[in-house]
């Protein structure tokens, strides 16, 4: 499953891995106010009133999002009074505002350290840890799940800590909790379906993606992250069908193109197939090994030999050291019925790598084949030094000894493949049995 994509947080949080889609309220809580107290009030204080003024001026401040004209008023206030936990906060909230994440994240702590209870303080740290160390994170967001009972957001802030650090099961809980509590927003159903997609559970992700989908149809990542959950369920004509109408929003998704060609494979629609690779390949200059491969695949499923031919050429073309691709050709080769060039191709895949595993048994067909039977016998009793071979090479064995004229030998391989096949190949089980019957009475006669 797949295929790398990239979304990002506010308040420059790192990105997951999908595209062009916000989290909801990333942004820091607002300033908690102060309780308001009953007990009459005291004689003026021109000193303790001035400092009122400049913690008004500050909240005002950050209120307007002029969070350099909060810093000053708010400095020179804790100055005088460092225990104020609201105006740590206000403090904490102004330096997030200008992105100056560890004086804010100081302040934060400080205020922590004064009221651990302030709820919207354990939140905005958790953001602000959120960016670097999300295992720091996950206590302060469990704690404002805790102290924010009811609300959805502490949740799923906790789920995405919880996800970074790989802890799928406890996030999908977490972003379960926030989709429980706010069904509305289609970025908690996004979430739960991709950390459920992450975890293997794969029919779970479906039914969030359709969540989400039926929320926000338009959001790219969620139509995607369907097909791959349908994909990964081998739904593959849904799948397909999904791809389709996701690549008409996201044309330039290669990768997913890539998908889509391998899903009409699967679905035996080989022209659609190459026309995805096609439009895959279109404007570079040239296609990646995969494509490459992908298409030449189709054509031999197509039965085209001679044009996936031509692409292992060229494949062999950007990388002339590879046996594979030359052992490749050459079995194209053998199935036109190319047996000169089968027989220099393969002989030099074997050059290449003597060891390769497909190659020795190819070039014993092109052999036998071409009636070069002698040749097919040196080949294949390599291959029986090599180890033990096939009962279908048993078959070639007994025949090329059957076109030589060198029957007893022909006899023994005809048995030993009776002997290993067990009638699987009906059609060489029959003509060995004939041939054994003829070749014994032929050779009592002797």
């Amino acid at each position: 499953m797949k295929r790398l994509h990239h979304f990002a947080l506010l308040l420059g949080l790192a990105t997951l891995a999908w595209p062009h889609v916000l989290l909801p309220a990333q942004s820091p809580v607002g300033q908690p106010k102060p309780k308001n107290s009953k007990k009459p009030a005291p004689r003026p204080d021109p000193a303790a009133e001035a400092l009122d003024r400049l913690l008004t001026r500050a909240e005002s401040a950050n209120d307007n999002q002029d969070y350099a004209a909060a810093v000053e008023p708010l400095q020179q206030y804790l100055a005088l009074r460092p225990s104020d936990a609201f105006a740590r906060f206000q403090l904490g909230y102004a330096f997030t505002g200008l992105q100056r994440w560890e004086d804010a994240r100081r302040e934060y702590e400080k205020a922590l350290e004064l009221d651990p209870q302030m709820a919207a303080c354990h939140l905005n740290l958790g953001l602000i840890l959120l960016r670097t160390d999300a295992a720091a994170a996950v206590p302060h967001f469990s704690r404002a799940v805790q102290l924010m009972p009811g609300q959805a957001r502490p949740n799923h802030l906790n789920g995405t800590a919880l996800e970074r650090i790989g802890q799928l099961p406890e996030a999908i809980n977490a972003y379960r909790a926030a989709t429980g509590l706010d069904g509305r927003k289609y970025q908690f159903h996004f979430s739960l379906a991709r950390a459920l997609l992450a975890a293997g559970r794969t029919a779970e992700a479906e039914e969030s993606f359709r969540a989400t989908l039926q929320l926000n149809p338009d959001l790219l990542p969620a139509q995607l992250g369907l097909a791959e959950s349908l994909i990964a369920q081998r739904k593959t004509l849904l799948a397909a069908g999904q791809m389709s109408a996701y690549l008409a929003a996201s044309p330039d998704d290669r990768a997913s193109r890539m998908q889509l060609a391998s899903l009409f494979r699967d679905l035996k629609e080989f022209d659609q197939a190459l026309a995805e690779l096609d439009r895959a390949d279109s404007g570079i200059p040239a296609p990646p090994p995969a494509s490459r491969k992908l298409r030449i695949e189709l054509l031999i499923l197509k039965k085209d030999y001679a044009a996936a031919a031509d692409r292992v050429r060229e494949a062999i073309a950007s990388s002339p050291d590879d046996a594979s691709l030359h052992a490749m050709l050459g079995r194209l080769l053998l199935e036109t019925r190319d047996f000169p060039a089968a027989e220099r191709s393969l002989l030099h895949a074997l050059r290449l790598n003597p060891a390769h595993a497909e190659a020795p048994g190819d070039l014993a067909s092109v052999y036998f084949l071409a009636e070069k039977f002698a040749a097919a016998l040196a080949v294949l009793d390599q291959m029986a030094r090599r180890g033990a071979i096939a009962p279908g090479s048993w078959f070639i064995r007994a025949v090329c000894y059957d076109k030589l004229g060198q029957k007893k030998e022909a006899l023994g391989s005809y048995r030993k493949f009776v002997e290993l096949d067990a009638s699987r190949d009906a059609d060489r089980d029959f003509k060995a049995r004939q041939r054994i019957r003829i070749l014994a009475q032929e050779l009592e006669k002797q």
